[in-house]
């Protein structure tokens, strides 16, 4: 979130600068940014589209309190390469 806020801060600076000299490197350097948050949001969403994430667990059953091992695969079938996965395991019980 922080690297956001500085991405935004430093669009506005740009395009500040932009407005007030009246220079257009600055206006096509902030262009730029923009091209790029876009061309960035577009990637991520067609590499999520082709994730798949599998679970596999060794045990049926558990006792209370028994800790178990969870394999989590992750296969990208994407041509594009995936930053940071984060994959939330939520666990509950059924028969309660």
């Amino acid at each position: 979130m922080k690297r956001l806020i500085v991405y935004v801060i430093l669009a506005a600076a740009s395009m500040h600068i932009a407005l007030i000299y009246r220079n257009l490197a600055f206006l096509s350097i902030f262009y730029g940014q923009l091209f790029v948050v876009l061309l960035l949001a577009i990637l991520n969403i067609i590499s999520i589209c082709h994730l798949e994430i599998f679970m596999n667990i060794s045990e049926n059953v558990v006792q209370i309190g028994q800790k178990i091992h969870v394999y989590i695969t992750i296969n990208n079938r994407s041509i594009f390469p995936t930053g940071k996965i984060e994959v939330k395991v939520n666990s509950f019980n059924l028969y309660s």
